[in-house]
């Protein structure tokens, strides 16, 4: 027996629909087989309109995909970073790539924590734990989950400790001189700081390419030098200038001075 559909019942639907294209219905459309788009025109044959997705498995718009925004976000924290990626991911999954911009500077080893799926220690390309103050606030850094943790793959920018200057980008040295010590004393000091006392070179180095530095030399400063030893150490800074030589302030000056003797001195780190 054949049935014909009651005419009004199609007229209902063909309204219905000519509403919902009018006001664009929004709705889960399960394709079961492969849509062909065969417009002659390029506008005719793409898909509009893909909001960012909500789940892991929604379909993603190339505009979305490009920006990479699913896989940033902003992490809190210095120790353990907390962060949220959207969508939530249900899982770390080997070759996993995201970006974070951290708040605040990191502490020794750091570990990142997404989603609240656990801690993964954050590593350098040779697995090894982040040194401090290795990712910066507000500076993007890039990760690959490797399976245990996630290396960094952008690279790592040390800035300066608090009163200290970037001559270059290997070292960072103090922007006034420390009060003064011995010899010995300085150079405890400055590893007491995370650091070292400056060699000659970067103190030298650092004075010449910086015009704000000349003025804060006071003194003859301690510096580490290969000639130095236990009845004479290196000053930087206060010597003989000029023909015919006058004591004097300079960035290729200086002198030695017995090692139990007190003079200021300059901190350097690495970068």
């Amino acid at each position: 027996m054949t049935m014909t559909p009651d005419r009004p019942l199609i007229r209902q639907m063909l309204a219905t629909w000519l509403w919902c294209g009018i006001l664009v219905c929004n709705a889960q459309l399960n394709v079961p087989t492969s849509i062909s788009l065969s417009g002659e025109a390029p506008a005719d044959r793409r898909i509009t309109g893909l909001a960012d997705p909500s789940a892991p498995d929604a379909a993603v718009s190339a505009a979305a995909e490009r920006s990479t925004r699913m896989n940033w976000t902003a992490v809190t924290g210095n120790s353990v970073y907390l962060g949220n990626l959207s969508p939530t991911p249900s899982a770390y999954t080997i070759g996993m790539v995201v970006t974070i911009t951290p708040a605040f500077t990191n502490l020794a080893a750091p570990t990142l924590d997404l989603n609240g799926l656990g801690p993964r220690p954050i590593l350098t390309g040779t697995g090894l734990p982040l040194d401090s103050a290795t990712l910066m606030p507000g500076v993007p850094n890039r990760l690959v989950y490797d399976g245990s943790g996630f290396q960094l793959l952008s690279s790592a920018h040390r800035g300066c400790p608090p009163g200290f200057q970037s001559p270059t980008r290997e070292y960072c040295i103090s922007e006034e001189p420390l009060d003064a010590l011995t010899f010995f004393s300085a150079a405890n000091q400055c590893a007491s700081l995370g650091g070292r006392l400056c060699t000659l070179s970067e103190w030298a180095y650092a004075c010449a390419r910086s015009s704000d530095f000349l003025p804060t030399v006071l003194a003859g400063e301690w510096v580490d030098h290969g000639a130095n030893n236990e009845n004479a150490a290196k000053l930087a800074g206060y010597g003989d200038i000029g023909d015919p030589p006058q004591l004097g302030i300079g960035c290729n000056t200086g002198g030695h001075r017995i090692p139990s003797l007190t003079a200021p001195f300059r901190c350097c780190t690495n970068r």
